[in-house]
């Protein structure tokens, strides 16, 4: 959901180990751009892996290899939008891709993580930090059916560009929505 019209999304099926003895699933990621007042802003949703970390950063290898695609391309689409007389663009001019990226989801990676490192080594701050929180990072999952979480399950973030990490004003976990085994993580940007 955006209160600013969505301009361009784009989804990514992430690759996925083929376990005989165990099971898993496609994951994905939905990037969504609009306009916002930040300017052009590309928001990744990601969902990773839960069973290994050596998915997880073959994840990431594709979601960042991805990355560096779409700078070399641009927007989703380019040129005039008039196709054999109809306008595809809808009188809308080729879309902007983006400097400014926030990624957040279900990254199953705790802080300490190497999945969590390569993120920051490409340019990405997370909020909680960035916010001025004092360590350690809050819980943001509990363990399904249990009353208690399991100390240090923080598995969901709100990253941002290295670039934006200077706006974020506070971010925190919302402990007392219901409905999911993960807590909603939140951030404010000025």
């Amino acid at each position: 959901l955006s209160r600013a019209p969505i301009v361009t999304s784009r989804l990514t099926v992430l690759p996925k180990v083929h376990y005989t003895d165990r099971y898993n699933m496609l994951q994905g990621a939905l990037r969504a751009t609009f306009e916002s007042p930040l300017g052009v802003l590309e928001v990744c949703n990601c969902h990773l892996g839960y069973l290994e970390a050596a998915e997880r950063m073959l994840q990431l290898d594709a979601l960042f290899g991805e990355h560096e695609r779409l700078a070399r391309e641009g927007g989703a689409w380019s040129g005039p939008g008039h196709i054999r007389g109809d306008d595809w663009s809808a009188g809308q001019p080729a879309p902007a891709m983006p400097a400014a990226r926030v990624w957040l989801g279900d990254l199953n990676a705790r802080p300490e993580s190497a999945e969590y490192a390569r993120i920051v080594a490409n340019g990405y701050v997370d909020t909680w930090t960035a916010a001025g929180n004092a360590a350690p990072h809050p819980v943001s999952h509990y363990r399904a059916g249990a009353a208690t979480p399991d100390p240090g399950r923080r598995l969901d973030y709100i990253f941002v560009a290295r670039g934006l990490g200077a706006r974020v004003r506070r971010a925190w976990v919302d402990d007392d929505a219901q409905g999911s085994d993960h807590r909603p993580v939140w951030a404010e940007l000025d």
